[in-house]
């Protein structure tokens, strides 16, 4: 764990009570605060970003596994080289929205439930965020998108 420097916040400029830190002012607990400073430390060393081309990968497997459905899948990846990339999958032919949301409810209710964005569905598609896939999520993914995709 990170060792903080014990002149990191000094506590004898905080007035008034409690004076058991900053972590009980705002009734954060120590854990919470762990987790914040080893997201910050991972963050300013780039463990994040180095995280990039894998996430974009497993995006293209999930494109490769929809290929030959009535849809069209476009991968964004933001030009700041830092933000995750995000797949669009767009339901062709009619009643895009309708059977975009269908398709989202039957994704929830399956086996495993898969949660896509819901941000563009009254445009007739979904959206999907790389940042918890690894190689068995990601394969788990692709054929519950390709068995409800099927049914759109």
């Amino acid at each position: 764990l990170w060792d903080p420097p014990h002149d990191l916040i000094d506590k004898t400029r905080l007035g008034g009570i409690p004076r058991h830190g900053i972590g009980r002012a705002l009734k954060v607990s120590k854990e919470q605060i762990v987790a914040l400073l080893t997201a910050l430390k991972r963050f300013g060393g780039g463990v994040y970003d180095a995280e990039l081309p894998a996430q974009r990968g497993w995006l293209d497997q999930v494109v490769a596994a929809l290929e030959g459905l009535p849809v069209a899948c476009r991968i964004h990846t933001p030009p700041d080289g830092q933000s995750l990339p995000l797949l669009e999958i767009a339901l062709v032919g009619e009643n895009r929205a309708g059977r975009a949301l269908e398709t989202c409810r039957r994704l929830r209710k399956g086996k495993p439930p898969v949660y896509v964005g819901h941000g563009q569905l009254h445009e007739g598609k979904i959206t999907v965020n790389p940042l918890h896939l690894n190689d068995t999520r990601t394969t788990a993914l692709a054929r519950r998108l390709r068995e409800e995709l099927t049914l759109a």
